[in-house]
C-alpha cells in the first residue's frame, strides 16, 4: 500500500481471510452484531483515539490546502487587479502562503501519533476474530476461500452461480 496507515489496515483485514477463511470487509459486521454491548464499547473507545488523531490530521491538511489556495488566489488578484481579498499584499500572501505549507507539514504529526493506535486496532480486531469465529460458524459457511467467496456473492449481490457452482461440485457448507 502507498501509505503505512494503508499497510497496517491491509494487514489486520487480510488476517481474517487468510488465517479462518473468513472476508472482514463482508463479516466484520455480522460478528459486531453478536459481540457483547461491553465489548463493542471497547472497541468503539479504542478505535475513536486513532480516528480522532486522523481526523484532527485531515483537519490540519485541509485547512493548509484550503489557506494555500487563498494565498494563491489573492496573490493573483494583487498582481491582477491590485486589490486581494484576504491578505491585500504580495507579502502577505507569502506569509499566507507559509502558513498553509506549515500547516500541511504539521498534518503529519497527528497522523503519525495515530499509527500505533491503529496497530494496537488491528490487534484487536484479529484476537475478535480468532476468539468469535464459531459465530460466524452458525452461519454454515466454511472456512476455505472458495467457498467463502460463493457466499459473500450471494448475500452481497444476490449471484447464486457460484452456490450452484459448489452444490455440483459437492463443496458446500458443513452441516
Amino acid at each position: 500500500m502507498p501509505t503505512l496507515l494503508g499497510n497496517i489496515l491491509y494487514t489486520y483485514e487480510d488476517y481474517p481471510l487468510s488465517r479462518h477463511g473468513y472476508d472482514a470487509v463482508f463479516y466484520w459486521p455480522r460478528l459486531w452484531l453478536q459481540l457483547p454491548k461491553d465489548m463493542r464499547e471497547e472497541v468503539d473507545s479504542a478505535w475513536s483515539v486513532a480516528d480522532g488523531w486522523l481526523y484532527a490530521s485531515a483537519a490540519l491538511a485541509l485547512s493548509g490546502v484550503i489557506h494555500g489556495i487563498s494565498a494563491t488566489v489573492d496573490a493573483a488578484l494583487i498582481l491582477s487587479q491590485g486589490v486581494g481579498l484576504v491578505f491585500h499584499t504580495l507579502t502577505g500572501c507569502f506569509a499566507g502562503g507559509l502558513f498553509a505549507f506549515a500547516l500541511l507539514a504539521f498534518a503529519y504529526v497527528p497522523y503519525w501519533i495515530s499509527l500505533p493506535a491503529h496497530r494496537r486496532n488491528g490487534e484487536l480486531f484479529k484476537s475478535l476474530f480468532d476468539l468469535n469465529w464459531q459465530t460466524l460458524d452458525k452461519l454454515k459457511v466454511s472456512p476455505s476461500r472458495e467457498r467463502a467467496h460463493a457466499v459473500f456473492q450471494a448475500l452481497q449481490y444476490n449471484d447464486d452461480e457460484g452456490l450452484r457452482r459448489l452444490r455440483r461440485k459437492r463443496k458446500w457448507w458443513r452441516f
